[in-house]
């Protein structure tokens, strides 16, 4: 009887010391569960933004690889079709190659005399000024597009930069 008394009494006493413990340290337990969670929360913040980096990283070797479309000539080829089938006598190939010149802004004018791009021939047909056009935004456009983003993708960030630097 007495063993049974003695167990008992252990048994009373280690649930009241577990209880008395779990009562004194149940915020420090809470406390380590939150920071496990803020913990797993930034990780999970981190893996996302680096998701994002490897895409963006995707986009730009797509870019590089594929030029972007120059809607100018599209255009400028599409009033050439409609001006055709007008079929009107002084309206040639010399004097559509003047009206778009005319058609030029930005950057893409003055338009030379004779086409740097083809061996210095002149540019009075549409197709030669189409090639000219073409050479022209080839070296405005998608040289510096692609110098910038060589630029970006070797620039080297480090913890203390900000978005503004």
């Amino acid at each position: 009887m007495r063993y049974n008394n003695d167990m008992q009494a252990w048994q009373r006493r280690y649930t009241a010391d577990t209880e008395h413990w779990r009562r004194c340290h149940a915020g420090c337990v809470r406390q380590v569960q939150n920071w496990k969670g803020q913990y797993r929360n930034t990780q999970n913040q981190i893996q996302n933004l680096n998701q994002n980096i490897f895409n963006l990283q995707q986009q730009i070797f797509i870019l590089q690889n594929n030029a972007p479309v120059n809607i100018a000539t599209i255009q400028l080829r599409h009033i050439n079709e409609l001006a055709r089938s007008l079929a009107v006598a002084g309206f040639n190939a010399a004097m559509r190659a003047n009206v778009m010149k005319n058609k030029m802004t930005g950057r893409f004018i003055p338009v030379p005399a004779n086409n740097p791009y083809n061996e210095n021939s002149a540019i009075n047909t549409e197709a030669e000024f189409l090639n000219w056009l073409q050479g022209k935004y080839r070296d405005l456009m998608i040289g510096s597009n692609r110098a910038a983003l060589k630029a970006l993708m070797n620039e080297k960030f480090t913890e203390i930069d900000t978005p503004d630097t």
